[in-house]
């Protein structure tokens, strides 16, 4: 499962793992959300494929959030 899917502009990954593939960022952070909140211990990354840039989701206080990688490093 680790191919890129054509019209896929967004790569969920899990632990490392390519989960599956979105087309927009709306569903896919909505995707790592729902895999992050039943697997909170996981490290549950969005990654934009066509800029390379990882959203990381993830988990504080009992509730999920997304942080954009970059924004971190700034």
């Amino acid at each position: 499962m680790d191919r890129k899917v054509d019209g896929a502009n967004f790569q969920i990954i899990v632990d490392g793992k390519t989960r599956s593939y979105r087309d927009t960022q709306e569903t896919a952070l909505e995707a790592g959300i729902f895999l992050k909140e039943r697997h909170p211990q996981s490290e549950v990354v969005v990654r934009d494929v066509q800029s390379d840039t990882p959203i990381v989701i993830g988990w504080k206080n009992g509730s999920t959030f997304s942080r954009d990688v970059v924004s971190l490093r700034q």
